[in-house]
């Protein structure tokens, strides 16, 4: 950002090119780190262990979680969630939360 003089209109022009670009190769490639729709819709990354009890207490170690909720507070609590990829996860609404 600092090589574009925004006092200059086709500086800005560019920068706006450039960052839409950036932003369309971010959503297009499902970079989640870096997707701004996430960050629009309110979204935040987390990296938690995850233990499903479906079949057996099996533990999923650094897996990523992607929530609108703060899940800082919900440690140690049962979080609803959809698998997404093989280590992204994506929780689920809460009753209409």
């Amino acid at each position: 950002m600092i090589a574009f003089d925004f006092g200059n209109p086709q500086n800005l022009v560019l920068f706006i090119i450039y960052f839409s670009v950036l932003a369309y190769l971010c959503i297009r490639n499902n970079n989640i780190y870096t997707n701004i729709l996430l960050e629009f819709k309110g979204y935040r990354i987390y990296t938690c262990d995850l233990t499903c009890k479906v079949l057996d207490d099996h533990t999923y170690h650094d897996s990523i979680v992607i929530s609108k909720s703060d899940l800082t507070q919900e440690e140690g609590n049962d979080v609803p969630y959809w698998d997404f990829e093989n280590y992204i996860y994506i929780t689920a609404n809460r009753g209409g939360k």
